[in-house]
């Protein structure tokens, strides 16, 4: 790359995408941001509409050549960062037979479970791409048999954009894959009674997936034939985001969801709802622990305690919430919510819990609840590293974050307070995932070398480290926090229908 020359890259999460100019130091140039909608039709499902999806695309590529005033001409790579685990159809004419299947979708526990009975652990839960397979062949089974491939987000889009059916091999890992060959597991899709044909061939993130065709070049304004590269699913290119590449180094997001990740060389076994996967380095394998509903759980707060903010153009309502819950003791007044609007992954798996508000009493104020969703959410992270402890002897002393909730001060020290840790903020954090994506393609160019280019091109800007004042009450909050998941497990079970 020369100087005038940029990377396009797209952070396509569960609510919106993202789409930012990056330079060859991965500095950010201009961002803009379009949203698209979640559909439910029934309680535990979650679909998204893929015409919404490419639109955006277009709308946010054009929008930003605008704002930045760039000429098509200097962009020379584009590349996805992509929401992970999504179920795409797609029959022989290149026809989608079927809205998205979100990652947060958990309607196919009973094939879950059938599953697991066949290979007698519990390994897939029914938020699983392979569980969720099933659901369609048996469900749907003219959408299953019509289906050539299934392609998860970041394969759409680039099928979208270059005309190829591939995966990429992180987001190929979110499906089904042996992690030391790398390719599909066949043997366990066998026994799930999943077709492994169905499933493209696999990509690297630093691959060239294809050029642009003449009716994407022409939608986004850009030139046909500009590379598309293989890209990664959003924890991945946040760990390149966050310069967590190393061994066992870990990395905090905070965005829709959360999640705790750590990078090894090592394969071990998933335990305790972590997730085991490929990371862009093929060299390397991913530890990952989400909290699945954070960033949506503080909206629904937002959106039900500060409405008027909300609704006030005049009003920066987070400039608000942060003044309010920064006035509130920690500990909330022994106030306690859980994050698990859709059921939760990790620490705990299960379709079944629910956002829970505990001991609420007349003297709490809305901003006690949004102080307690903040801090229910570094419980349930805190949860996940004590488990990553006790399941694979990993002890993080610090950890970088990165997303939107980084530009918290109060959350922040509440996370490093709850955590135990120091935590380090990056100079791009609400951009990681981008980052990491721009990365994969200029890796892919020969703009650097390999993702040792991160300790060069990734800035700490601001460190967090526990004030110990806080610790004895954390400690009790904590333990109360899980006591509270302990005695409610069989009446979430119960009352949501699990069992019978």
């Amino acid at each position: 790359m020369i100087k005038d020359e940029f990377v396009i890259a797209y952070d396509f999460g569960t609510s919106g995408v993202k789409a930012v100019l990056v330079n060859k130091n991965a500095e950010i140039l201009a961002m803009s941001i379009v949203d698209y909608s979640m559909i439910t039709p029934k309680v535990g499902w979650a679909e998204q509409d893929t015409n919404e999806y490419w639109d955006a695309i277009i709308e946010a590529t054009r929008k930003l050549l605008d704002l930045n005033d760039t000429n098509k001409d200097s962009i020379v790579a584009l590349a996805f960062s992509c929401q992970a685990m999504g179920i795409i159809p797609i029959d022989e004419n290149d026809k989608i037979l079927y809205n998205n299947i979100s990652w947060v979708d958990g309607r196919a526990e009973k094939q879950a479970a059938h599953i697991n009975s066949l290979l007698g652990d519990e390994y897939f839960c029914g938020k699983d791409v392979v569980s969720k397979l099933l659901w369609l062949k048996e469900e749907r089974t003219d959408i299953y048999e019509k289906a050539k491939y299934f392609l998860d987000v970041n394969g759409f889009l680039k099928f979208k954009a270059t005309g190829n059916k591939v995966a990429e091999l992180t987001g190929a890992s979110s499906y089904c894959i042996d992690l030391e060959s790398r390719q599909w597991n066949k043997k366990i899709l066998e026994i799930a009674g999943i077709d492994s044909k169905k499933l493209p061939p696999i990509v690297r993130a630093t691959d060239n997936a294809g050029g642009l065709t003449k009716r994407a070049a022409e939608e986004m304004n850009l030139n046909a034939g500009t590379p598309v590269f293989g890209g990664c699913d959003d924890v991945h290119a946040a760990t390149i985001g966050s310069a967590t590449m190393g061994e066992l180094e870990g990395h905090i997001y905070l965005g829709s969801s959360a999640w705790l990740c750590v990078s090894t060389s090592e394969i071990p076994e998933p335990q305790n709802g972590a997730v085991i996967s490929k990371s862009a380095d093929p060299e390397k394998n991913l530890i990952i622990g989400v909290t699945q509903s954070a960033g949506m759980t503080i909206d629904w707060g937002i959106d039900n305690f500060y409405r008027s903010e909300r609704a006030d153009n005049s009003v920066d309502e987070y400039a608000v919430i942060e003044k309010e819950v920064s006035s509130i003791d920690p500990g909330s007044d022994n106030l306690i919510i859980t994050p698990w609007l859709y059921g939760e992954y990790c620490p705990i798996t299960s379709e079944s819990v629910r956002t829970t508000i505990f001991n609420l009493t007349n003297l709490h104020t809305r901003a006690h609840v949004l102080k307690a969703i903040r801090e229910g959410i570094a419980y349930n992270l805190r949860w996940t590293k004590e488990n990553f402890y006790d399941d694979y002897g990993i002890d993080l002393k610090t950890i970088n974050v990165v997303g939107g909730g980084g530009l918290s001060n109060d959350w922040m020290q509440i996370l490093s307070d709850v955590m135990q840790v120091k935590l380090q903020l990056t100079v791009d954090m609400r951009h990681a995932g981008a980052v990491g994506a721009a990365v994969c393609a200029m890796i892919g160019m020969g703009t650097y070398s390999d993702f040792g280019c991160l300790e060069d091109i990734i800035k700490i800007k601001k460190e967090f480290t526990p004030n110990r004042n806080n610790k004895q009450i954390y400690d009790k909050m904590f333990y109360e926090y899980q006591q509270l998941y302990y005695s409610l497990k069989d009446s979430y079970e119960r009352i949501n229908g699990i069992v019978e």
